[in-house]
């Protein structure tokens, strides 16, 4: 009865609910309704006795149906240009600069902020961050001594779980939003827990593990093949022609991703790097990291060492400069 007496107070005749929170979908917004009580029983007890009365609460909720579609490109306005000059229209909307001066970004006290897994560390300003590993495994943070507590107070109060740190990476049309939440064992840290709808969408199937096939291959430090497994290869592999234990026929590339076939018995190129022409998003199911991979130099993700050329990359994590992420209290 007392279940009854603080949830039925918020039907009037029902009760608001919001199954998403993706701000373009819109069937995330709905209502349940209550549909009856009924007990099991109305008995008045006999004796000593204290019989259990059980209650069914029943409650429907609209169920909205809507067309299947291909979203292309977010339709979200994220700026509006108060004035265009004569002649210079297409020009002054794709310039990011304000259009009666530069836009300036502050940053307190120009700290970076260098995302790995999930956690977020603070970077001084003339300190970049370069990974010594050649691989995509996860890099060692530096050891910095600087404290997210100093930081987090010049905004305010903030509210553990609650409060967010929005990251602006320069490869997405939208902003990277996650909750925050100070590492008790190490202040230096903030545990960072992005909300996955503000994270770019997959384009191609994920690959089961990310290998070096001169160094492994199916029975050789990987299991047995079986249809579908798919690897992204970080060197090439076999040669037109030619044949190997482990890998069959297959000829592949750096960057490329080789998938097994059990009707032929063979491994095939599923994804070729150096043919692709747009940028391409996968997931790594053994580590769950999402990679990108890019043809365009100028795609690289932030890093002050030059790059020997295409290849996947971390798709979010990285250093973000001063002014690239804002803190919401």
């Amino acid at each position: 009865m007392e279940l009854i007496e603080q949830l039925g107070t918020l039907f009037n005749p029902a009760l608001d609910i919001q199954s998403t929170d993706n701000f373009i979908d819109w069937t995330s917004l709905s209502v349940v309704y209550q549909d009856g009580l009924t007990f099991s029983s109305r008995s008045i007890p006999q004796g000593s006795g204290n019989p259990i009365d059980v209650m069914t609460w029943k409650f429907y909720m609209p169920v909205w149906i809507s067309t299947s579609s291909k979203l292309k490109k977010l339709g979200v306005i994220q700026k509006i240009i108060a004035s265009i000059f004569r002649g210079h229209a297409l020009q002054d909307m794709q310039d990011d600069d304000l259009l009666l001066g530069t836009r300036q970004k502050i940053t307190p006290y120009g700290y970076k902020v260098l995302f790995l897994g999930n956690t977020l560390q603070l970077l001084p300003a003339d300190e970049p961050f370069t990974p010594t590993n050649a691989n995509l495994d996860l890099p060692t943070p530096p050891d910095t001594s600087l404290s997210w507590e100093a930081v987090l107070n010049a905004y305010g109060v903030i509210k553990p779980g609650i409060s967010q740190i929005w990251l602006q990476n320069p490869y997405m049309d939208t902003d990277i939003v996650g909750t925050i939440v100070i590492d008790p064992l190490d202040e230096r840290i903030l545990i960072y827990n992005i909300d996955a709808d503000t994270l770019p969408q997959n384009t191609l199937d994920p690959v089961n593990s990310v290998i070096d096939p001169l160094q492994t291959g199916p029975g050789y430090g990987l299991p047995s093949a079986i249809n579908g497994v798919r690897y992204l290869i970080v060197e090439g592999v076999g040669a037109t022609g030619s044949s190997s234990v482990s890998w069959g026929t297959v000829a592949a590339k750096a960057n490329d991703i080789i998938q097994y076939n059990s009707t032929t018995g063979q491994w095939f190129v599923a994804f070729d790097a150096l043919a692709s022409t747009t940028t391409q998003y996968v997931t790594n199911l053994t580590t769950n990291i999402q990679y990108r991979y890019s043809n365009d130099i100028s795609q690289i993700p932030n890093t002050e060492t030059p790059c020997d050329g295409p290849s996947w990359m971390k798709s979010v994590e990285g250093w973000y400069d001063q002014g690239d992420y804002s803190i919401v209290i």
